[in-house]
Order: C-alpha cells, then structure tokens, then sequence
C-alpha cells in the first residue's frame, strides 16, 4: 500500500502505510522492505 501511495505523489500517507507495516510485523521481511522504502521515500 505505501508504494503506492508513493507513487501516486502522498508521500504522508505512504509513510503511515510503510510505518504501520514496522509497528504490526517488526521482525518481518516486510518490516525490512518498509523501513527502507521510509528511509527513500522523498
């Protein structure tokens, strides 16, 4: 969901998606992805 609202230019929203991954799956491959997409996102 975060790439997409990245690539639809919401860039707040996609930083709640991506966080809301880390908060509910914090030691998956998902969380992983997530936190970098967070640390990219411009």
């Amino acid at each position: 969901m975060g790439r997409c609202h990245e690539k639809l230019g919401s860039t707040e929203m996609a930083k709640k998606a991506y966080n809301e991954v880390i908060e509910l799956l914090p030691d998956s491959d998902a969380a992983r992805l997530a936190q970098y997409r967070l640390e990219n996102i411009k």
